[in-house]
């Protein structure tokens, strides 16, 4: 699916829940942000995939402090890489992204294992993000 078609999809709430894996999550960051300034991405990321998880029953699994680090990590790789201008370019540029442990160097787990991690940004415990 072109990122077009992706992008149309999860806007539509016509993605299936079984193709928004964590690579589409790092998808859906990677383009808004490539074609919106920061603060106007991170809106869209972050009502988007709220809009998605309501749709599929998933509301729950809404976790702002990962949402927003994840965003800022994927900023940081795009500045970083700025010729990767595909998607599969960016993540082969930034291999750490396609692993759910990118966070580790700057959370502690418990931190973000907590009701206030879920709800709110946190700030990091280990490290500042990029």
């Amino acid at each position: 699916m072109s990122d077009e078609q992706f992008l149309v999809a999860f806007e539509a709430g016509t993605l299936p829940k079984e193709e928004f894996s964590h690579r589409q999550h790092v998808r859906l960051a990677w383009l808004y942000l490539g074609r919106h300034e920061f603060e106007d991405a991170s809106r869209r990321v972050v009502e988007g995939i709220k809009a998605f998880a309501a749709l599929h029953g998933a509301t729950g699994l809404y976790h702002e402090t990962i949402t927003r680090a994840w965003l800022r990590l994927i900023a940081d790789g795009r500045r970083r890489v700025p010729e990767a201008d595909t998607f599969a370019g960016f993540l082969e540029a930034n291999p750490a992204l396609t692993v759910k442990g990118a966070l580790d160097p700057y959370y502690e787990p418990a931190t973000l294992q907590t009701d206030e991690a879920r709800g709110r940004f946190v700030a990091p415990d280990r490290a500042p993000l990029p």
